[in-house]
């Protein structure tokens, strides 16, 4: 579903969230010297056991190790958010509404 709403560069199968991730901090703050492989590799250090698929956990666990500046905001099929990790990010939507 993602692929429909903007083309992203997909390095093998099994690798989405790898994909996803890499085509939104490509280029910024934090993350101008990496590659997809290093990206890849430095968020497979936070996987548990043998298949290499991130679980939410793991993922939040990444960001709030290695990567404070990194936000995640997860929403179901009907764009309903329902989980948000903030840890050093501004939280605009929170701003927004008060």
């Amino acid at each position: 579903m993602l692929s429909k709403q903007k083309p992203i560069k997909q390095h093998g199968e099994n690798l989405c969230v790898y994909d996803y991730v890499w085509s939104q901090v490509k280029n910024k703050g934090g993350f101008k010297k990496y590659a997809f492989d290093t990206l890849k590799n430095e968020m497979q250090g936070f996987v548990i056991g043998d298949d290499k698929r991130v679980s939410t956990e793991e993922f939040v666990n990444w960001a709030k190790t290695c990567h404070t500046n990194v936000s995640i905001h997860a929403y179901d099929a009907r764009y309903k958010k329902f989980f948000r990790h903030t840890n050093n990010c501004s939280d605009i939507q929170t701003k927004i509404s008060k």
